[in-house]
């Protein structure tokens, strides 16, 4: 793959996997992505789409909801719609 071609790389820095979290209560995901530069990082929750952040620091705060037992966090990087990487 040519230098643009190679897709970025992304790592979820928080909340920890296996966090404790507090129903209510505020949190801030924040998500580390590497590779060419124009980087979107979108966010979601449990599979859904939560947003794209469009420049670093790549953070999202969200509130944790009532009546959910388990969250799951997922971040991927895209370089303006030609290459991203996996959903982390």
């Amino acid at each position: 793959l040519a230098p643009q071609d190679t897709p970025p790389t992304v790592t979820i820095l928080s909340p920890a996997n296996g966090a404790t979290l507090v129903r209510g209560q505020p949190i801030t995901i924040a998500v580390d992505a590497r590779g060419a530069s124009a980087l979107l990082v979108d966010v979601s929750v449990n599979g859904l789409f939560l947003i794209t952040n469009l420049s670093p620091p790549f953070q999202q705060s969200f509130t944790v909801p009532f009546g959910v037992s388990e969250l799951t966090f997922g971040a991927r990087a895209r370089i303006w719609k030609t290459t991203s990487s996996p959903w982390a």
